[in-house]
This record gives C-alpha cells, sequence and structure tokens, in this order.
C-alpha cells in the first residue's frame, strides 16, 4: 500500500500467471543453452575424429615408406616407433639409426663386433634388423650409461645414436613389453594398411594437382581479357 497526495492506493494481484511466463522464459533460455553446447560438442567431435583419421592415415602412409627404406616389416616398425615415442625418440631419429643399421650390418660394424652380435645367421645369411636392433638394447640395458656407450651407439647407428640410447635401454624385454602395448592399442600397422594408406594419399595428390590444372587453365584463359580491362581503365 502506497499514498499519493494523500489518496491512498492499494496494489494487488495474482502474480502466478507473470511467475509462468518467467518460467517459460527460463526454460526456453536453458534448453537453448543445452541445445547450443551439445551442437558445439558434436561439431568438435566430428572434427577431432577426422583429423584423428587424416593422422592415421598420414601414420600409415609414412609407416610403409620408411619401412621400405629401413629394411623392416610395417608391424615390427610400427611396434618399435611406438615404443621410441615412449623414450621420447623422433620418428626421424629413428630412421636415421634403423637406416644406419642396416648399413652396418652389411658393411661390418666394430659397434656390433664389440657387443658380440653377429649381423648373420648361422647359414650366412643377414638377420633382420628388428632382431639386430633388439639384440643391441638387450646389451645395452646390461652397460653403466657413459662415454664408451654412447661411442658404441655412435658407431652403430650414426649420428642418431646417442639419441636412441633411452630407447635402447629398455632391453629386449621392454622392446617387446611396448610393443605388445601397441598391438593392444591398435597402432601395429600392417602391409595391406599400409599400402592402402599410400595408395588413397596418392589419389589425393593426383586429385589435387587435377584441381590445380583447371584452375591454371581457367587462369590461361582469363588473363588476357583481365589485362585488357585493365589497360582501357588506365
Amino acid at each position: 500500500m502506497a499514498q499519493v497526495s494523500g489518496i491512498e492506493v492499494r496494489f494487488t494481484g495474482d502474480t502466478r500467471d507473470l511467475e509462468k511466463s518467467v518460467g517459460r522464459a527460463q526454460s526456453v533460455i536453458s534448453n537453448f543453452a543445452k541445445s547450443t553446447i551439445a551442437g558445439l560438442a558434436g561439431a568438435l567431435s566430428v572434427g577431432m575424429f577426422v583429423n584423428a583419421g587424416r593422422a592415421a592415415l598420414n601414420f600409415a602412409d609414412d609407416i610403409g615408406k620408411m619401412a621400405q627404406k629401413v629394411g623392416m616389416t610395417t608391424e615390427a616398425l610400427s611396434k618399435l616407433t611406438y615404443a621410441a615415442k615412449l623414450s621420447d625418440v623422433s620418428m626421424q631419429e629413428l630412421q636415421v639409426g634403423v637406416q644406419q643399421l642396416s648399413k652396418n650390418m652389411e658393411a661390418g660394424s666394430e659397434g656390433l663386433a664389440a657387443l658380440g652380435i653377429s649381423a648373420t645367421d648361422s647359414a650366412g645369411n643377414l638377420r633382420s634388423t628388428a632382431e639386430v636392433f633388439a639384440d643391441v638394447a638387450e646389451a645395452f640395458a646390461g652397460m653403466e650409461d657413459g662415454a664408451g656407450k654412447t661411442a658404441i651407439a655412435m658407431n652403430i647407428f650414426g649420428r642418431s645414436g646417442a639419441q636412441l640410447i633411452p630407447l635402447l635401454n629398455s632391453g629386449k624385454r621392454g622392446l617387446n613389453d611396448m610393443g605388445d602395448e601397441a598391438q593392444r592399442l591398435g597402432v601395429v600397422i600392417s602391409n595391406d594398411a599400409a599400402k592402402a594408406a599410400e595408395k588413397f594419399n596418392d589419389n589425393m595428390t593426383r586429385l589435387q594437382e587435377a584441381l590445380n590444372g583447371i584452375a591454371q587453365e581457367v587462369v590461361q584463359n582469363v588473363v588476357p581479357s583481365l589485362i585488357e580491362l585493365t589497360e582501357n581503365i588506365l
């Protein structure tokens, strides 16, 4: 109740309709916010899935190409790559090191000889690079870190030798355990998967080049007209 110029004014009324309206408005706003957040979350999830798919394709393609360079199967290499990641060894460092190991297995290596590791089997055939790498890891696991160990690593693996020591220190069992973990996680790449990824990426490159060719043709046909137009303006 209020008084205006001596006149008593009494405010009364049923506010239930107003409260219902406010409640409905709050519900609409709440639902809109929830749907907006859900939409954003969905878009982010799709984007993350697409990016993960692209990364997986590129990784499979890279493993396939790298396996050809270092003389290992894609399965063995992808397991070793996973182990390298856990040891903070880059894929590039691993590739350089394993390539050098392959060369030294054929040419002979003082480092391998010092560790008592043979690059050939009883029949005189070269052993697999993965087997010899595991033998080196087993030897390194029992050695103390130091200048001598680093020198042997660099003799066997070249300039990446020192960077590979944390991985080699895992030993043969450690490498096997990490390889098994890679298998469980589904990151071991088969030869067929690597070939399929390589083919897909090659087709995407061809498609991009075809689009570039169309664009170039259009530009070549349009440029003379554009030159004439600009000369008339000037």
